[in-house]
């Protein structure tokens, strides 16, 4: 099939065709920026009745299931297993932590919500059919299955009527959304790991300072201008020349980083203190409409998002093992905790528990991504079949920390209500997109 043939392009030709088609993706941008924005301030209770569509996921799954070829693959699965596992274990303990930081420990706008995490967890395994691990398990399966043969590149998940490749507007628009999901999550759980081990320095001030604080917002507008500046991306190659420049070593310790960033800003932020009202009325009239649904939101976002990325990381540990096999593995976890659900929970109170193990999850993710395919892919968005050359993750990591920023911000200012506008805006087009390639048949002979 056409859609299986390498694309003669690279990471650097990607980029190019990126510059050359810029109006094309301020289009797109427009279109889904004005349909987030007026579905998410008009009708955010709706949103979350889009939950739903998990189950399309589920029934793809069963049929790319069924439908798969019944091949012996005598290739072992306890190592793709265990890899699967701690990528599974991970996301689920971000979740978590991002939860609990959210409804509890640096909440604003709304009450404590000490329950939202299990509430959370049942809305999604149970009504929403176990999001977003179907879709994870279907797009594995496909992604592996090409890498047999070929680069894997996002926009090869779509139909063949789509006629999808790197220079067209579909893949276009399905490999940059992918490279902005990558960033955003790695942008979420180095902001949120942050934010925790600030909460666990100085849990009274950094909760006493959550909302508008004039002299954050221009500490962090000053920070983030550098950062999108070529001095900070110069300084980003230095680096990459003297330090061994891998996720293991260059995640934790951005964390590390941000967090005395932050701490330094709290304490401007005392001496600077002012009368000011730390709540803004928009964010507030929007909290009383239901601060409830844009966690849920959020919460179907974040997962959303982590479709293609996880999608693809674990595609490099499968690639020897049948589609059938790769359903299997990545749905058993999810399948037994959705049968746990039904059981009590005896989930203390204890923040240093939870922001210690967001930032433990964070550092399992980070020597993950150290595998050097697994970080290629993060750099550029696609899984090269035989990686020939290591490029610099310069570019990303500038991104990264720029979007770190602004999360942190947003987060600092609104909680998640602010989040969620940034979210749904990446999610829209991914969900419409997935949704669209769910029945697949890349995985038939």
């Amino acid at each position: 099939m056409a859609g299986l043939q390498k694309p003669n392009y690279g990471i650097l030709a990607f980029m190019k065709i990126l510059k050359s088609r810029r109006g094309l993706l301020w289009f797109f941008t427009a279109i889904f920026l004005i349909l987030s924005m007026t579905s998410l301030l008009l009708t955010p209770h709706s949103l979350i009745q889009l939950g739903y569509l998990g189950w399309v996921f589920v029934a793809a799954c069963l049929w790319q299931f069924f439908q798969a070829d019944n091949s012996t693959n005598k290739s072992s699965y306890k190592k793709p297993f265990l890899i699967i596992s701690l990528f599974q274990f991970s996301f689920f303990t971000i979740f978590y932590g991002i939860c609990k930081i959210s409804s509890i420990w640096l909440v604003n706008y709304t009450a404590p919500q000490p329950d939202l995490f299990l509430h959370s967890l049942r809305l999604l395994y149970w009504h929403f059919g176990l999001f977003p691990w179907p879709a994870i398990a279907i797009f594995t399966a496909i992604f592996s299955t090409l890498l047999q043969k070929t680069d894997s590149y996002p926009h090869m998940i779509l139909p063949a009527y789509f006629q999808a490749t790197a220079f067209n507007h579909w893949g276009l628009l399905i490999n940059t959304a992918t490279r902005m999901a990558i960033t955003l999550l790695l942008s979420l759980i180095i902001g949120f790991s942050a934010l925790g081990l600030l909460y666990l320095a100085a849990p009274n001030m950094t909760r006493d300072f959550l909302g508008f604080q004039p002299i954050i917002l221009i500490l962090l507008l000053a920070l983030f201008a550098f950062f999108a500046s070529k001095t900070a991306e110069h300084y980003w190659r230095q680096l990459h020349g003297y330090v061994l420049f891998t996720p293991f070593i260059v995640l934790p310790s951005l964390i590390i980083l941000l967090t005395l960033v932050l701490f330094v800003f709290l304490a401007a932020a005392l001496s600077f203190i002012s009368d000011a009202t730390p709540s803004v009325h928009l964010i507030s009239l929007l909290a009383k409409a239901g601060w409830l649904h844009y966690w849920f939101i959020f919460a179907f976002c974040f997962w959303t998002v982590s479709i293609l990325p996880l999608s693809l990381w674990m595609a490099n540990a499968t690639q020897n093992l049948s589609p059938r096999k790769i359903i299997l593995l990545i749905l058993f976890w999810p399948l037994l905790l959705s049968v746990v659900l039904g059981f009590t929970w005896p989930l203390g109170e204890n923040s240093s528990f939870d922001c210690v193990i967001l930032f433990a999850a964070a550092l399992v993710i980070s020597a993950l991504l150290a595998n050097r395919v697994n970080w290629q892919t993060t750099s550029r968005g696609y899984i090269e079949k035989n990686l020939v050359k290591k490029r610099p993750a310069t570019r990303l990591l500038r991104n990264v920390s720029m979007i770190t920023l602004l999360l942190v911000y947003l987060f600092w200012q609104s909680n998640v209500i602010g989040l969620s506008f940034v979210l749904w805006l990446i999610a829209l087009p991914l969900l419409i997109l997935l949704l669209l390639s769910t029945f697949y048949v890349g995985l038939r002979k």
